[in-house]
């Protein structure tokens, strides 16, 4: 793989902020994917062709002692490829654009007690996804982006007890993911854990 970054990154005390951005090119070859043959005995892994590849990242971050935020995003803008999953600027079964932000709010802090509440949210664009060529008729599908909703509640007690609910996907969406699979499947729904830790 060939690179070229420039990246900016910093902090902004008087806002209580730290940045980093990075913009990118990068020019991958002999890339590891499906093996598109029809024939059921052909290698189901081929290494193949060529992508070139632009775009961004960004972390952006706010603290002070009872409240934090922390959002990223990714952007990519594939520019053109040879033998590889992509058609009109897209790579197929990956997102052009994600983007992630937590916020934690400190609720209990005490000489015995912490408490902390967050919430995330995470955003992903559509993708393009590939025909299976080994099934007959098969053609490309396209799966909707999707926003999913997180909640966390962390105790701690004198550092020596930890507890933790986490419910994600708290809006119960549906929806499919596809990635490296010929036919989507149904992404997990709610999901509620609740976790215990002691320290000796």
């Amino acid at each position: 793989m060939n690179a070229i970054q420039l990246d900016f990154m910093g902090r902004i005390d008087n806002w209580h902020l730290i940045y980093d951005v990075n913009l990118f090119y990068n020019h991958l070859s002999d890339i590891v994917v499906n093996n598109p043959s029809p024939d059921p005995e052909a290698p189901k892994y081929i290494n193949s062709g060529s992508l070139k590849v632009a775009g961004a990242e960004a972390e952006l971050g706010f603290s002070i002692p009872s409240f934090r935020v922390d959002a990223n995003m990714t952007y990519l803008h594939p520019l053109e490829a040879e033998e590889y999953y992509y058609t009109d600027h897209q790579i197929y079964s990956i997102p052009a654009f994600t983007a992630n932000l937590t916020c934690s709010k400190r609720l209990v802090n005490s000489k015995n007690h912490l408490l902390w509440l967050s919430a995330g949210l995470k955003f992903t664009s559509k993708t393009l996804n590939k025909a299976n060529s080994r099934v007959k008729g098969s053609e490309d599908f396209e799966l909707s982006g999707n926003a999913l909703v997180d909640l966390g509640l962390k105790y701690s007690y004198r550092n020596a007890i930890q507890l933790s609910l986490d419910c994600d996907n708290v809006f119960d969406r549906f929806y499919y993911i596809g990635g490296s699979f010929y036919v989507p499947y149904r992404a997990q729904g709610r999901t509620l854990m609740a976790t215990v830790s002691f320290k000796l």
